[in-house]
């Protein structure tokens, strides 16, 4: 039997419970009211008529989620998943990303120095390697070894120049995913778009910096391999989707065996693949045939000029 003292007590600590509780919604709500009337701030898109871009929202979509695989161990590469909407298979939007440069536009007009560029706009004196923000440079470093990755494991194509950007701040960035999942315009691309301007950025191939850099790009693949099952899951769920790369112009189990291949899930120690990454980056930076590419890309834009 209860003891109705004891019932007693125990109402008024229900009604206690019940109080507190609802002065906590009442507080959660006014929060949210109150967020919900702040000065959001703007947001510049770019329309593109012409254009699916499912298949660029589809890639956006992996990157943000593969981001929050990063940060979710404490790995935060600084990656840009800005916004891009499709609106029909022929038009779309897409967030303009303000400050960013091409690096085919940085090279140019810095004497082919990116970190001329970045001394520009954040310079730093003494002691600061380079003459530049400590930050930026590591916002560089980081950014450069996310995307790298990324675009290697998901076989981002026609990564010309014009398809990177960098902003002032060091966030590197790429864009237009017109090809993916091995598909690319131009013959013999490199597995992953990694300049030697970039690495000579960093301090050169035999740096403090650069060597940060592939330790970033190993801990990035590390993550993804773990995460397979996720990445090739969510690309499956896709497969009726009709995006172009994905089931159009290809079978989508065949797309699968691409991303599976390239992390080489065949590889069971750490130190294998990591090693197969490096190959992968060195390939990257000593190939000829993107260099050739760009030379062509860059003498086609200026004759459309």
């Amino acid at each position: 039997n209860i003891d109705k003292d004891d019932m007693d007590m125990g109402l008024q600590d229900a009604r206690r419970l019940s109080a507190g509780s609802l002065t906590s919604i009442q507080n959660e709500s006014m929060r949210m009211v109150h967020a919900f009337f702040q000065p959001q701030p703007k947001v510049k898109f770019v329309y593109k008529g012409g254009d699916d871009m499912r298949q660029d929202q589809l890639v956006i979509q992996l990157i943000g989620l593969i981001d929050r695989l990063f940060k979710r161990v404490n790995l935060d590469l600084r990656l840009t998943p800005f916004k891009v909407i499709s609106t029909s298979r022929n038009d779309g939007m897409m967030e303009f990303v303000d400050g960013a440069l091409t690096i085919s536009k940085i090279l140019k007009d810095y004497g082919k120095n990116i970190q001329q560029f970045f001394r520009q706009h954040h310079p730093a004196p003494a002691p600061a390697k380079y003459g530049i923000n400590p930050e930026v440079m590591e916002t560089f470093i980081r950014s450069s070894a996310g995307y790298c990755v990324i675009t290697f494991v998901l076989a981002i194509g026609d990564r010309h120049l014009e398809n990177l950007m960098i902003k002032p701040t060091g966030h590197l960035l790429h864009i237009d995913f017109g090809w993916i999942f091995g598909r690319d315009p131009k013959p013999w691309p490199s597995p992953m778009r990694l300049i030697p301007q970039m690495v000579a950025a960093m301090g050169g191939s035999e740096s403090e910096d650069y060597a940060r850099f592939k330790l970033y790009c190993c801990q990035a693949y590390h993550i993804m391999r773990s995460n397979a099952k996720l990445i090739c899951n969510l690309l499956s769920l896709m497969a009726d989707a009709d995006i172009k790369d994905l089931s159009v112009e290809q079978d989508p189990a065949a797309v699968i065996l691409k991303v599976q291949d390239r992390l080489r899930l065949d590889l069971v120690d750490a130190a294998s693949a990591e090693a197969f990454l490096i190959d992968r980056l060195d390939e990257s930076v000593s190939g000829i045939a993107p260099r050739v590419a760009d030379l062509v890309h860059s003498f086609a834009v200026s004759m459309r000029g």
